[in-house]
């Protein structure tokens, strides 16, 4: 599929995208195609190009999100088969549906292809968090100094969940 898109629409800072810009300053206007490579090889700009998308969208619809430091990585590992338009298009959902102020994992999943959210599901613990990560997000806020009940809230789980992940952890 061929796209066509003007240079200072292309969002990212990977080292492919920063070479894609330098060879489309060189070309400029002649009618040379520059590849630009797939999203899922340049997951480096996943989160610059769904920041962008997002404020883009909440402006659209008069609404106002940001997003939880945890879906990253959700983001990062998928394979993006439909590149920036499929990556678009969950924002937008996610825009339209999520009520709170901070789009979470949970609602990243709400909104995925349901082939995806099986293949997550997996990977998820019986909260519907992403397993052997929690523990390390509620060390990371313990750390900047959170409470028990800004880490739950945060991480979208009870406070007797917090507790209980870190005790269970203590113990091994």
């Amino acid at each position: 599929m061929l796209a066509h898109y003007h240079l200072q629409d292309i969002i990212g800072s990977s080292q492919a995208i920063t070479e894609v810009k330098e060879l489309a300053k060189v070309y400029g206007a002649t009618d040379s195609t520059i590849e630009v490579p797939p999203l899922r090889k340049r997951k480096g700009d996943i989160q610059e190009i769904s920041q962008a998308l997002l404020r883009m969208l909440d402006i659209r619809y008069h609404k106002s999100h940001t997003f939880d430091a945890n879906v990253w990585e959700l983001l990062k590992n998928q394979p993006w088969p439909g590149n920036v338009r499929q990556l678009a298009h969950i924002i937008e959902r996610l825009v339209l549906v999520v009520k709170n102020q901070t789009i979470q994992v949970k609602d990243v999943l709400r909104v995925m292809p349901r082939d995806v959210v099986a293949e997550e599901r997996g990977k998820l613990d019986e909260e519907g968090h992403l397993r052997g990560r929690t523990y390390e997000m509620i060390e990371k806020m313990s750390r900047e100094g959170k409470s028990g009940a800004q880490i739950a809230k945060a991480l979208g789980i009870s406070r007797s969940t917090v507790y209980r992940i870190k005790r269970r952890h203590e113990d091994q």
